[in-house]
C-alpha cells in the first residue's frame, strides 16, 4: 500500500494511543504518572515489556535497540541491548546492559584521550601482560619483575641474584685498572695487606 501524505494540523498535549496491551503516551499528566511531553513512551501494561527500535536501510539491514523486562518487576528496568542485523535477521549484540553490568561484546577502540583518565578510585581489572614499552602493566607482572625477577650484571662489575634480596657483586678490574682517585681514599679502618717492599721514593711501605 502506498504511503499517504499526512498534514499535521495540531498536536494534543496529552495524546495517548491505546491498544489492548500496549500504550504510547505523549503526556505530562501526573495523575496517571506518565512520561513528560518530550518523551515517547511505549508502555506494556499486561505483558512483559519487550521493545525494538530499529534503524534500517532499504535492504532491511541496520541497527536495533532492544529492551526486555518483566511487568511484575516494578523496581527492575530489565535488560538493554544495542545490536546490528542484516536482511531482517536476528540481532548480533554490540553491547548489553543487564541491570548491573555494561558489557561490550565486540573489540572496543577509543580515540586518543585529550587529558588524564580519572578512575575515581576504581581499578582497571583483567589487564593483559604488557608488550610495548608504554603498555599498562598488572600488579602481578610488576611484582614478578621487582620482587622475584633475576638480575644479572656483566662488565666491570658482575653479579647474579634475585631482585628484592641482597646480591653479592664482584669487581673484575684489578687495582691498577681502576681510574685514579680524585680524593684521598677512606679504607674505613681496613688494612692493605700483601704490600711489596718499597723501591721508589713515592711507594707505600709495609710494616716489615
Amino acid at each position: 500500500m502506498a504511503l499517504s501524505n499526512i498534514t499535521v494540523k495540531g498536536l494534543t498535549p496529552d495524546l495517548s494511543v491505546l491498544g489492548a496491551y500496549q500504550r504510547f503516551h505523549f503526556t505530562d499528566d501526573a495523575v496517571i504518572k506518565l512520561q513528560s511531553f518530550n518523551a515517547f513512551a511505549p508502555v506494556n501494561i499486561l505483558n512483559d515489556s519487550e521493545n525494538n527500535i530499529e534503524l534500517r536501510n532499504y535492504l532491511l539491514s541496520g541497527y536495533r535497540f532492544h529492551q526486555l523486562s518483566h511487568f511484575d518487576e516494578l523496581s527492575y528496568p530489565g535488560t538493554f541491548k544495542f545490536q546490528h542485523f542484516t536482511n531482517d535477521g536476528a540481532g548480533v549484540d554490540i553491547f548489553t546492559y543487564d541491570g548491573a553490568y555494561f558489557s561490550f561484546n565486540v573489540p572496543v577502540q577509543f580515540a586518543p584521550l585529550g587529558g588524564d583518565l580519572d578512575m575515581g578510585g576504581f581499578r582497571i581489572i583483567n589487564l593483559g601482560d604488557p608488550v610495548d614499552p608504554d603498555d599498562g602493566a598488572t600488579k602481578a607482572y610488576v611484582d614478578a619483575i621487582s620482587g622475584g625477577g633475576t638480575l644479572t650484571l656483566t662488565g666491570d662489575i658482575t653479579a647474579t641474584g634475585t631482585l628484592g634480596t641482597p646480591i653479592a657483586t664482584t669487581l673484575t678490574l684489578t687495582l691498577d685498572q681502576i681510574p685514579l682517585a680524585a680524593s684521598a681514599p677512606d679504607l674505613n679502618s681496613q688494612k692493605i695487606i700483601n704490600l711489596a717492599a718499597p723501591t721508589a721514593a713515592g711507594d707505600a711501605t709495609n710494616k716489615g
